[in-house]
């Protein structure tokens, strides 16, 4: 069953750093399969407008969370 309305955002585990390589190969894999879809939210579509610049990251974040 494919998920739906999922995301993932940045992190960083510097303990686990070794596997970096391995899981962004497979990562890309994935995308170029199609089995994970890239998609870039600028808030276009968001009520209060596009996320400009640092001050909207907030903004942002929220309306991530809420959705």
């Amino acid at each position: 069953m494919p998920l739906k309305n999922q995301s993932m955002t940045g992190f960083f585990l510097s303990g686990l750093f070794h596997l970096f390589p391995q899981y962004v190969s497979e990562m890309i894999e994935c995308v170029v399969s199609g089995k994970l879809r890239v998609v870039l939210d600028l808030g276009q579509t968001s009520s209060e407008g596009p996320f400009n610049g640092i001050e909207f990251v907030v903004r942002g974040v929220e309306v991530i969370v809420h959705d």
